[in-house]
Order: structure tokens, then C-alpha cells, then sequence
């Protein structure tokens, strides 16, 4: 059933016509995998895996056959991202296949298209890990995405016939059906998470914008009844719930170092925590997916680590402070012993706990045949979980004030490093799966192997080196440069107990994940957090709940959205087909003869043509 390593090492006397790459046949026509096996794999992809990436939708009434002949690009996607049950051997080896494709596809022929857009969605959520970290390619394959999306006009409303210039070009793309239509919103829209939660997260720039066709989108989907598309949209309102939060936070440029006032913290992170709880008691329970549940306790997380940084972001320490554990060969002070114990940041480092704790508790239910088939992401929360507990610990051990607070039992650190440790191990399997394995060998030789060696660093007393001074002679200050103010008036910015279980007798943090509780106008609130397209929570989901008032979900400084709709699938269509459209098409539309080429009379045939 498998074939050779690579395209490039088959013979290709018995495989027809062949370029740069090697044979042009695909891996049926090679025998890599029997068109049997190809359904087998197909059913995997629609009974266990689209729920984490519900915007790729293959029509319940088309086999591996059809998808392969229709998108063959989606096709290669989905045979790799099914595999990987299979493992590794043949995973890596549909991977590459699939890399292969898309570099003659894409690359070599230019090749622009909405399936190829969904298959590198399809490769960015089930990646092979390369070998080395310097080889990751994920962000990469998400901007090429990205700005195929942009070129396609993909993130722009489409045009009818009556609205393209009289000289524009015949090679747009037409979108003839309300099902196509469909299609392309839930494409852009699902790129739009991917390409916003990897921004976020990286603190790196993101092409692609929310506007106000995506806004369109969203009105059109909510009308769709499939499944997925409630799970896209689900997810969708999540991520735009971050992304205002995080703009309002001022990370929208982030290559800048800035520090925010702690009562501004208080009232972003406040609405934040609001706006998510709605969102929540929103979801309908099938929209809610094992994915959108780490998500969402990923995003509170992320939030409140912020938090706990004190509105501090230095863009030179991002990667060691949030994305690295502390050096213990190293007598300096290390970040995570630097957090000053204002009542905020006290409230912030036990949010970031109960959180890196939910997300666990979510990977922890996970069977060892779902880890098998599992994406990347569920990986990589659980270890960014671990990681966020184990530099917790580290502060404690380093800070005497903070161990008053917080208590190391209380984080179970070991606990969950072996749970999740035994689990993935186990989902590795005779057949040795991709995902678990890569994992496992991070989890061994990364987190426990720091975790063995911080544990006889305490042992030996080095950790007493990195105390901090005491706040007699260092008083802790904000940003403004005067002692924190405590998050409720009359306050103190001493420890209130002193340790996890101790809080009773202040506000339950627990509770307060559950039922919030409303936050009072504070001062010095008339800044401006919204957004032109801000979400109002239950809009769309079968429930209604009326927008918070001010901050982030503050609707009546919305301006009023007057283009036209297209939320009927049948008017939209009323005066002929759509066409695709974007800046390049306007700008080039008249130089480009109709049916030819920048190129035609230039003598230059294709790249890999005779001509050239």
C-alpha cells in the first residue's frame, strides 16, 4: 500500500509525465494509498476530526473519489490529517505529498484557489512536527493562506455583474450558487480565527482584518443548518472577544514595549471576564467542542497573564518570560520572580491557575484513540498549561511573600506533568503516532527533565539566592511610578491569606469563574475599548442576551452598518453570478487583455515549460 519515500525518488517510466518535482501523478495514481483506503481515511476526517476544524466542510454526499477529483488539494490535506492514526510512517509520508502538491500547485503554477486555502488550514491544524524548530512552518503556511485569501478577494464583498468595470478581467473566480457562497464565507471566516488566535498568541502582525464583509458572513451563517458552521461561528465570536481585548490592551502593535495603569487593567480584564461568561451561557451545547472549550480557557488565560505581569510588555522579554521556563543554572533573577504583590496581579497569578488547571482537566478526559487522532492544539494547550504551572511554582519558591499566597501543593504540578505525560505516552501506540510521539519527547526532555532538576535545586537551597528584596526597602510601584492601588478601595496590597485554600474569606475566585459578578463604573472610564464590529454575546446561537453596557460591548457606539445584504441566499443571486474580487483586479483589469496574460507577448512560456 505505500509507496517510495518522496515524488522525487520514483521512477517515472511507469508514472506518465513528470516536472522539477518529479511525477505529476498523485499518490493513487502511485500507489502510495489504495482509493479504498482513501474512504477509510475520509470517514476519519468526518466523524472524528472536523470538530476541530469545523470550516472545512466536505458535503456528506461526495467519497474520497469525488473530493479528490473536485479539490485535490483539500484532497492530499485531508488523506495526511487522517493518517496520522495510522502512524507516523504513513503520516510523514502523506505530509510530504501534500507539501509537495501545494509547492507545484502553488508555488511553481501560481495556482490561487479556495480549496487550497482550506487545504493549508487542513496542514496548519494537523502539522507534522519537523525536526528541528528552526523548520516550523506553521505561521508560515497560515499567512500564505492568508494572502491567497486577499489576492482571491476572499476578505471582500463580491461583486455582481452589473458592478465590474466594463474592462475588467475574465479570469475572476464566479460564485454561481448559494452553496458556494456559503462556502467562501465559512472559509474567511474560519481563516480569520486561525490567522488572529496565531497573532495573538505569537504577538505577531495579522494580515487578515475583521471588516465589514466578514460581518456579512457571520449574518449568513447563522442561517446555515449545519453543525459545523454553529461550531465556526462559536468560535468565531470567542476569538473576537479576545481580539478586542487585546487591542484594547494595545497589542495591535506589538514590536512597542508599553506599560498600562493598573486601574485601566482592572477595567479591560473586568469587561473581558464579562463578555466571555456571556459568551458561555451562549453556546449552545452542541456548538461547544472539546476545541472551543480549551480555547476559551486558553484566551482567559492569556488575559489575566497580562495580568499578572502588572500591564507590563517589554517586547525583547515576550519569548523568555511567556514561552520559556526559567534558567536554574543562571544566580540572576529570573522573570517569574519579579511579580510585585498588588492586589491585581495576586488576583491575576490565581486566574492564570484555575485556568492552566480547566485546560488540563480538559486534555486529562481525552481517550487514548481521540489523543491518537488529535491536532496539534490539543498538545500544545495542555503544555502551555504545564508550563504556566510550573513557573508559578518557580515564584513561589523564589518569593517568600508570594509562597504566603500561593501554596505548591495547591498548584499539583506533578500531578497533571505525569498525568499528561502517562496519556500522551500511551497514545503513541505499536504504530508509533506522529502527534504523541513529538509531544512525548517534549514532555520528556523539556518539562520533566526541568521539573527533576528544579526540584534538587530547591532541595540544595539555590533557590534562596533569588529572593527578592523585601518590600520595606523596595515598595512595589505601577507603572505611573506610586505604590499599586489595591483592586478595591480601602484595600492593601498585602497577601490577604495565605495559601489557595485560604481565600475563602475573600471574593471566591472559583465561583467568580461561574458567576460573575458585575463590575461597578470605575473612574476614569471614558476611554474607548470597542470595536466598529464588536459582537453582542448570544446574537445568533438560538439565545438572546442583552450587551453589556460600556467597554468592550458597548453597542450604541457602533456605527450603523447600511451596505447591502446578502443574508438571502436566493437575492443575492437575483441578477446572475458573484464575482471575486479585490485592489489587483482594479488595478490591473485594464492592462490585461481579455483571456490573456501580463506576459502573452513577451515570449516567456510557464516556469516549467519549454519556454522559459
Amino acid at each position: 500500500m505505500l509507496g517510495p519515500k518522496s515524488p522525487r525518488d520514483v521512477s517515472t517510466d511507469d508514472h506518465g509525465s513528470k516536472d522539477l518535482l518529479g511525477p505529476v501523478d498523485d499518490i493513487i495514481d502511485r500507489g502510495v494509498i489504495t482509493q479504498d483506503f482513501a474512504e477509510e481515511l475520509l470517514n476519519i476526517w468526518r466523524n472524528e476530526l472536523v470538530a476541530a476544524s469545523p470550516g472545512i466542510y466536505i458535503h456528506k454526499d461526495w467519497s474520497a473519489a469525488h473530493l479528490r477529483q473536485k479539490k485535490p488539494s483539500l484532497f492530499h490535506a485531508i488523506m495526511a490529517a487522517a493518517a496520522h492514526s495510522k502512524g507516523s510512517f504513513l503520516s510523514d509520508k502523506l505530509h510530504e505529498e501534500a507539501v509537495y502538491y501545494y509547492a507545484r500547485t502553488a508555488f511553481i503554477n501560481g495556482e490561487k484557489s479556495v480549496q487550497t486555502i482550506q487545504a493549508l488550514l487542513v496542514t496548519v491544524a494537523f502539522y507534522s512536527p519537523p525536526k528541528t524548530p528552526g523548520q516550523l512552518q506553521i505561521y508560515q503556511w497560515v499567512n500564505m493562506a492568508a494572502s491567497m485569501a486577499l489576492e482571491l478577494g476572499l476578505a471582500s464583498k463580491p461583486r455582481t455583474h452589473e458592478q465590474l468595470p466594463k474592462r475588467a478581467i475574465r479570469s475572476l473566480q464566479k460564485i454561481s450558487s448559494p452553496e458556494e457562497l456559503l462556502e467562501h464565507c465559512r472559509t474567511v471566516l474560519y481563516l480569520y480565527v486561525v490567522c488572529a488566535g496565531f497573532s495573538m498568541r505569537l504577538k505577531r502582525p495579522n494580515i487578515l482584518l475583521f471588516n465589514s464583509w466578514m460581518e456579512e458572513c457571520i449574518n449568513m451563517l447563522e442561517k446555515s443548518p449545519l453543525q459545523t458552521d454553529q461550531r465556526t461561528l462559536a468560535w468565531l465570536k470567542l476569538q473576537r472577544i479576545a481580539d478586542e481585548a487585546n487591542t484594547a490592551f494595545g497589542f495591535d502593535d506589538a514590536s512597542t514595549s508599553f506599560t498600562l495603569s493598573e486601574l485601566r487593567m482592572q477595567m479591560i480584564l473586568r469587561i473581558f471576564e464579562r463578555r466571555m461568561h456571556d459568551w458561555k451561557k451562549s453556546v449552545p451545547k452542541d456548538a461547544l467542542t472539546l476545541t472551543t472549550k480549551m480555547e476559551y480557557h486558553q484566551n482567559m488565560l492569556s488575559m489575566w497573564e497580562f495580568g499578572m505581569d502588572g500591564g507590563r510588555y517589554d517586547v525583547t522579554e515576550f519569548r523568555n518570560r511567556h514561552l520559556t521556563l526559567p534558567a536554574l543554572d543562571d544566580d540572576s533573577v529570573q522573570p517569574e520572580s519579579l511579580l510585585s504583590r498588588s492586589a491585581l496581579q495576586i488576583n491575576a497569578t490565581t486566574k492564570c491557575i484555575i485556568e492552566a488547571h480547566a485546560i488540563l482537566e480538559c486534555f486529562v478526559g481525552i481517550s487514548k484513540d481521540t489523543l491518537q487522532k488529535a491536532p496539534n492544539l490539543i498538545f500544545v494547550r495542555a503544555i502551555y498549561a504545564l508550563v504556566v504551572l510550573m513557573k508559578a511554582d518557580y515564584a513561589v519558591g523564589t518569593d517568600p511573600e508570594m509562597g504566603e499566597v500561593l501554596d505548591s501543593q495547591d498548584l499539583k504540578v506533578d500531578y497533571y506533568l505525569q498525568t499528561v505525560y502517562k496519556k500522551s505516552a500511551e497514545a503513541i501506540g505499536p504504530q508509533k503516532c506522529r502527534m504523541p510521539t513529538h509531544w512525548t519527547f517534549v514532555l520528556e526532555q523539556k518539562l520533566m527533565s526541568w521539573r527533576e532538576e528544579y526540584l534538587a535545586w530547591r532541595r540544595e537551597g539555590r533557590h534562596l539566592k533569588r529572593r527578592k528584596i523585601s518590600d520595606d526597602t523596595a515598595p512595589t510601584k505601577n507603572s505611573s511610578g506610586n505604590r499599586s492601588p489595591t483592586a478595591a478601595a480601602g484595600g492593601t496590597t498585602q497577601p490577604p491569606q495565605s495559601t489557595l485554600t485560604r481565600l475563602a474569606d475573600a471574593p471566591s475566585l472559583t465561583r467568580h469563574l461561574s458567576q460573575p459578578a458585575q463590575a461597578t463604573p470605575l473612574p476614569g472610564s471614558d476611554f474607548s475599548i470597542t470595536n466598529p464590529y464588536a459582537w453582542t454575546p448570544g446574537s445568533g446561537l438560538g439565545q438572546s442576551s442583552a450587551a453589556p453596557q460600556g467597554g468592550l460591548g458597548d453597542q450604541q457606539q457602533q456605527p450603523s452598518f447600511t451596505a447591502p445584504d446578502m443574508g438571502d441566499f436566493s437575492a443575492a443571486f437575483q441578477n446572475g453570478d458573484l464575482y471575486l474580487w479585490n485592489d489587483i483586479n482594479d488595478n490591473f483589469g485594464g492592462w490585461i487583455p481579455q483571456g490573456g496574460s501580463l506576459y502573452t507577448d513577451m515570449g516567456f512560456g510557464p516556469l516549467n515549460g519549454q519556454g522559459y
